[in-house]
């Protein structure tokens, strides 16, 4: 069943992705067009994602903000909040214990976030390699480090060159278990999630979605 998408969220990363139109005038043009492609989409325990889930610092703050607020200040809600967070939020600290079809390691973590396409709340190429055709999902941890280096880590995320830095992880699975020695609250395409572990895979080319035919 193809499968068309109006966006009407705050932030719309997954329909910014395929660059999906917002006005009514373009969306009807894009179903005359109806052009589609099959898209892959993340299973989690016991339901479904289509672009991220996320855990530790700041990924709560969608919780967090008020429906008003979103409707009346959009994405600025998020910044104003998380700057208000920032001095307990850059406390956060997680043990991650981590099992792909590949490997297994163990990773004190401030963030981690499985995504699907590589935009995260509004932030583009977070997630450089990341296909939502490629049967994979791609995983982005930010270590432990203080606070100087979340700031160079985001300099070095402008100038694209944070998949390299030393305060990343960054690898790519068709299967993950993410263990975490805190229950924390982790955001699932900005719902809550359940519990830890959390089991992940991906339906290739599950979902069929029309998009803009350029």
């Amino acid at each position: 069943m193809p499968l068309a998408i109006l966006p009407g969220g705050t932030v719309n990363d997954f329909a910014n992705h395929l660059s999906l139109p917002s006005t009514s005038r373009q969306f009807i043009q894009m179903l005359k067009d109806f052009h589609t492609i099959k898209v892959d989409v993340g299973k989690v325990n016991n339901g479904y994602f289509a672009n991220v889930i996320a855990g530790g610092m700041f990924s709560d703050i969608s919780f967090q903000v008020s429906k008003t607020d979103k409707e009346r200040f959009g994405p600025l809600a998020y910044y104003v909040n998380g700057i208000r967070q920032l001095p307990t939020q850059l406390h956060t600290s997680l043990h991650l214990k981590v099992k792909t079809e590949n490997e297994e390691f163990e990773e004190d973590a401030r963030l981690f976030m499985i995504t699907n396409t590589s935009q995260v709340g509004g932030f583009k190429d977070i997630t450089p390699h990341a296909s939502i055709q490629d049967g994979q999902l791609d995983l982005l941890i930010i270590k432990k480090c203080s606070a100087t280096d979340m700031i160079s880590l985001f300099k070095d995320y402008k100038l694209n060159a944070h998949e390299k830095s030393p305060f990343i992880r960054y690898i790519q699975a068709k299967e993950m278990t993410i263990e975490c020695d805190k229950d924390i609250i982790y955001d699932v395409d900005g719902e809550e999630g359940t519990t830890f572990p959390i089991h992940v895979t991906v339906a290739k080319h599950a979902l069929n979605i029309i998009i803009p035919h350029h």
